[in-house]
């Protein structure tokens, strides 16, 4: 708990000093004395006087503040000995054009801020999507048109499709046509074209049955599920996308599953009961084993700002 304290702490303090460091900058290009800045607020621990401004480090990390000439003494610290500075140079002398320059220079700070931070992020990580590997509902249009189980979408209606969002889209706009596909299918790709009824969803993402996370406490947890584990079966049926699993997990609630799973290669069985919960779109009693799979990725390459050039994901 006191590490997550101390990082709350943190991190406020960072973002006022940054909102606090807007103000000065903006406040010492327009001609406007800045007295004190301050990280932190209460006692002094460290200060350094440098241009004029008592740079301070104060005790209590939760915020910070500046003192300009010209404007009222903040609540958090007393004010300082300073000369007298000639007139016309306090923040309440200055026109109003300046003063809202001054003001909005700390909102303004924050928002790079949040801009550079996500930036760095996605150069970092990159950005995690779907891939579109679909599974055709038995006869279905689609399946009729010679869409199979494990295709993956490389284009719709002539455009790339890096993830199952961009398939949907393409998807949605065909509604009522027919859309042309190009799929990767055993290495190879095939060309297709395929009706959309305008009112008919008949592909979902196809999700492998493979663990991503279990919920400390669940039956899950308590049946020794790890994440990693590949679900092969469940009470002997075959499981060919993490939809199958959800499926024979709501039909069983406060039933034991057989589950049969590879963990390192190696075969095992295992027995969970899952938690009989209500459905809040139908109020019938549903299985819940408190597992969430874990998602395949497609790679990408998305262009970002030139702070950080580009981004690749892949799983």
């Amino acid at each position: 708990m006191i590490p997550s304290i101390l990082l709350v702490a943190l991190f406020i303090s960072a973002l006022v000093t940054i909102h606090e460091f807007g103000h000065l900058l903006v406040a010492k290009l327009s001609g406007i004395p800045v007295e004190v800045f301050s990280v932190g607020f209460g006692p002094t621990l460290v200060k350094k006087t440098w241009r004029g401004t008592e740079y301070r480090l104060s005790l209590v990390p939760l915020g910070g503040y500046i003192k300009m000439t010209g404007e009222n003494e903040p609540a958090a610290g007393p004010a300082t000995d300073q000369p007298a500075t000639p007139p016309g140079t306090g923040f309440n002398d200055k026109p109003l054009p300046v003063k809202a320059a001054v003001i909005a220079a700390g909102p303004v700070s924050n928002l790079l801020l949040g801009f550079v931070l996500l930036s760095v992020m996605f150069g970092i990580f990159g950005m995690r999507y779907i891939a579109p590997v679909v599974e055709p509902a038995p006869d279905s249009p689609a399946a009729e048109a010679g869409l199979r189980s494990g295709d993956l979408i490389l284009a719709a209606g002539g455009d790339t499709v890096p993830d199952f969002a961009t398939f949907e889209d393409r998807l949605a706009r065909a509604a009522g046509g027919r859309l042309d596909l190009a799929v990767r299918r055993d290495g190879a790709r095939i060309e297709l074209s395929v009706p959309v009824p305008p009112d008919t969803w008949y592909t979902r993402t196809r999700i492998r049955p493979v663990v991503g996370h279990v919920q400390p406490g669940s039956p899950a947890d308590s049946a020794g599920l790890q994440v990693d584990d590949s679900i092969i079966s469940a009470n002997g049926k075959a499981l060919e996308s993490w939809h199958d699993l959800v499926q024979a997990t709501r039909t069983s609630p406060g039933r034991p599953i057989e589950l049969t799973i590879l963990r390192e290669d190696s075969p095992l069985v295992l027995s969970a009961v899952p938690k009989a919960v209500r459905d809040d779109r139908t109020g019938e009693k549903v299985g819940q084993l408190g597992v969430s799979a874990r998602t395949t990725t497609h790679d990408i390459e998305a262009r970002v700002p030139p702070v950080v050039g580009q981004a690749r994901s892949g799983g």
